[in-house]
Parts: C-alpha cells; sequence; structure tokens
C-alpha cells in the first residue's frame, strides 16, 4: 500500500510541477495508442481475414492409408459432432489403361458448396442418387464435354456428363454410387461451415489425426498462413511502439529531471539507485497502463461511429484482441523508458540537487 501512495505522490508532483507538458505526454501516448489499434487491426493477417469463410479458410484435409466409405462417414460424423460441417467430399480413383482417374463424391452430393459452376449443373438430384445413376460432374480440364456426353472410365464403365466445375482433377459421382462400387477413400475433404478461432484450430487437427488409417492432416491453408505470421506480425508492431513511444518518453524524462528533489529525498533517507530506478520503471508502467487502457475504451466506444470507416476491410475487435494490444503497448513503454531510466538513475540525484 505505500508503495502505491508514494507513486501516486510523484506522479502526482509530475502533473503539478508542469501540467501543459505532462497533458501532452497523456493525450500524445493515448492518441499513438489508438494508431498501434489501428495497425493491428489493418497489418495483422488474421484480423483482416478473421470474417472470411472461404474454403481457403475452411476446407482442412486427411490422408488415408485407405479407408471404406461407409466406415469413414460414420467415424467422422462420431469425431465431428459439434463442429458445423458444410460439406465432406471423399477421394478415390480407378486406374485405366491412358492412366489414373480420380474420382470424388459429396456427402451432400453438391459440388456447388466448394466450387463454382463451369458448365451444365455441378448437383446431382435426388433421384439421381436414390438409383444410383452413373452420371459424373468433370473438372475444369474435361470442360470441353458438354452435359449428354458420355465419358468412359476403363472396367468402371460408362458415365453421363451432367456438368463441369471450376475444380481440377476430381471427377465427382454420386454418393451411393461411390459406396456401391466399394471405392476406397485416399483422403477426404472437410469443409467448414464457418472458420474456426485460431484457438480452435490446432484441437481440430488434433482429431483429425485421430481418424483411422489417418496419416497426413493438411489444415486449411489461409488459417496456417495466419499463424504463421501472427508472431512476425505482432514483433513489428512491439518494435515500432516502443521507438515511437520514446519520443513521448523524453517529455517525461523533462519532468521527471525538475522533480529530481523527491529521488533526493529518497537517496537522503538511505534508498539505493536500484530502488530510485524500480521507482521510475514503475511510475512508467503504471502510465503506460493507463494510457493504453484509456485508448482501448476510446476505441471501443467510437469504434462504429468513427474508427471503423477508416479500414482497409471490415474488421473486428474482440476483448482478446484489445488485451493481446494492451499487453504489447505496456510491455513496449517499459522497454523504450529503460535507458531512460539508465540514464536518470546513474547520476546521483542528491548530487545534483545541492549543485
Amino acid at each position: 500500500m505505500k508503495h502505491l501512495i508514494f507513486l501516486s505522490a510523484r506522479i502526482r508532483q509530475y502533473y503539478q510541477s508542469s501540467r501543459a507538458i505532462f497533458c501532452i505526454f497523456i493525450v500524445g501516448s493515448v492518441l499513438l495508442n489508438i494508431l498501434i489499434l489501428y495497425m493491428y487491426g489493418n497489418t495483422v493477417t488474421y484480423m483482416r481475414s478473421k470474417k472470411l469463410n472461404t474454403p481457403l479458410y475452411c476446407k482442412y484435409t486427411v490422408n488415408l492409408s485407405e479407408a471404406g466409405f461407409a466406415e469413414l462417414s460414420a467415424e467422422l460424423e462420431e469425431r465431428l459432432t459439434g463442429y458445423q460441417i458444410k460439406d465432406l467430399t471423399f477421394h478415390s480413383g480407378w486406374e485405366t489403361e491412358d492412366g489414373f482417374v480420380p474420382l470424388a463424391a459429396s456427402q451432400n452430393n453438391d459440388a456447388g458448396l466448394e466450387w463454382q459452376k463451369a458448365k451444365g449443373r455441378i448437383a446431382f438430384t435426388d433421384s439421381e442418387v436414390k438409383s444410383m445413376a452413373r452420371c459424373i460432374i468433370v473438372p475444369y480440364d474435361r470442360s470441353s464435354l458438354k452435359p449428354g456426353d458420355t465419358l468412359s472410365i476403363g472396367e468402371l464403365g460408362e458415365f453421363s456428363v451432367i456438368g463441369a466445375g471450376t475444380f481440377y482433377s476430381a471427377n465427382y459421382i454420386p454418393s451411393t454410387l461411390f459406396e456401391a462400387l466399394k471405392l476406397p477413400v485416399y483422403y477426404v475433404d472437410i469443409l467448414l461451415a464457418e472458420r474456426l478461432p485460431i484457438e480452435e484450430h490446432q484441437p481440430f487437427m488434433d482429431k483429425l489425426s485421430a481418424i483411422s488409417g489417418a496419416s497426413q492432416v493438411i489444415p486449411a491453408y489461409g488459417v496456417y498462413d495466419d499463424i504463421a505470421y501472427l508472431p512476425r506480425n505482432l514483433a513489428e508492431i512491439f518494435i515500432l511502439h516502443v521507438f515511437t513511444i520514446a519520443a513521448f518518453f523524453f517529455l517525461l524524462q523533462y519532468v521527471s529531471v525538475l522533480n529530481r528533489k523527491m529521488d533526493a529525498v529518497s537517496e537522503l533517507v538511505g534508498a539505493p539507485k536500484g530502488t530510485v530506478a524500480f521507482y521510475l520503471l514503475l511510475e512508467r508502467f503504471v502510465l503506460s497502463l493507463i494510457t493504453a487502457v484509456c485508448a482501448a475504451a476510446v476505441h471501443r466506444i467510437f469504434y462504429s461511429s468513427i474508427f471503423e470507416r477508416f479500414n482497409l476491410t471490415s474488421i473486428d475487435y474482440e476483448l482478446r484482441d484489445y488485451c493481446i494490444v494492451t499487453v504489447i503497448m505496456v510491455l513496449s513503454s517499459v522497454v523504450a523508458s529503460v535507458p531512460f531510466t539508465i540514464s536518470y538513475a546513474r547520476r546521483s540525484a542528491l548530487k545534483e540537487y545541492r549543485q
């Protein structure tokens, strides 16, 4: 308690000795911290993309040693309970004289949930699914085939083309036909309805790794990049804030020199230089925390009416984001204040005051 009383007395003395400079320091620090919040939202890759729900951010792939369609479907339904699954796509293939022909089946029998239409239709009708019709949706590199054309796949026989999609390689057939042909599943694509929060990504990956026969789990590329770039993005903001806040610490250093008599009294009663340096760092920590919290509060209150208009894209700040930026601002402020503290504390305040 005595430390808090002494600390508040020091800060109050700073304000009384030079109100103009102290206010410039506080207001300038708050404005700088608001700018850092803006940069966090508009430069951190995760913040700019966390509202995107495209396959780049929602599709996970599990490579399998080999699995059956029915068994894998049942296991996925059990393991993925609680997640909003948009579609599951099972991939297999058939070897022909002309080479390997990749085949795929969508659980919802609709390739349009992930891809765009290039020609015809890219979803199977209920009657085609129930009757296990020998129809096929070809990839873009076979888009020269027109609806109604026939595609022969070795011993599997002929299939009637109903359309072409913007995907490459895979040829979609009805899921019931896929199961009836007893095609082995080499890998499965899991398409989520919405991208996972970054903290749920790894637990979801662990669940996929536990699937029977899983040899490799390929994450959603967009989420993987967000996680990979996050430390670098935060480090850049940290370094930028260290150098920019240092300019305002020159003002605080000037006020500290004006009030050197407080430190002279501390030395007179036996306080070592380390104690003086500790209080200097502590008061800068407190001031940095106050300005960071004020900046976060101002940004949150006026976000929809003012600050949102300046964003490069649609950005949503959560409580976690404000906490992260507050920690960055406080820690970087303490780092920036270390040279000032060392420079101030290594000179005896008592000797300086006597002179």
